[in-house]
């Protein structure tokens, strides 16, 4: 259970609950911790989890998916607001994107130890298109990987 993003941040950052209709509170509940958990899929590639605190603008991302999925349940109509919440869809998921990638570093709190705000817990990669000499790239002579001794 996400914990974090409830119906109530729903209303607040996303379409009202009353929009959906007869849609049962147990089946937003759901979308929520389905979303949020889609969204940590994301986050795990630059923080520790479990989030220990999210912002806003995470909440956001997890209502709005949400939002998306709670439409597709009670049927989409590409008029009106409908349209606006798969532009959202799209957008969110690209934001996402940039968080696993590190370029956008959401202002939550991970489980890591002394865990800041905004600070992902990522190791910088370093990346090199020369041979450094720790593999056999570009050679014909594969010791010790090709299994035979010299």
């Amino acid at each position: 259970m996400s914990g974090e993003v409830t119906s109530a941040d729903r209303d607040l950052y996303g379409v009202k609950s009353s929009a959906f209709g007869s849609v049962a509170a147990a089946t937003i509940a759901a979308v929520l911790d389905a979303r949020y958990q889609f969204a940590m899929g994301y986050f795990a590639a630059q923080f520790d989890l479990p989030l220990v605190t999210l912002d806003v603008t995470t909440k956001m991302c997890v209502c709005q998916l949400g939002d998306y999925d709670l439409m597709a349940y009670r049927g989409y109509n590409p008029e009106g607001i409908d349209l606006v919440i798969r532009q959202r869809y799209d957008d969110w998921i690209r934001w996402l994107e940039r968080v696993a990638d590190g370029k956008i570093t959401p202002q939550v709190v991970d489980s890591s130890a002394g865990a800041a705000a905004g600070v992902s817990t990522a190791s910088p990669q370093f990346i090199s298109d020369e041979q450094r000499g720790f593999s056999t790239r570009g050679t014909t002579d594969n010791y010790p990987f090709d299994g035979v001794e010299e």
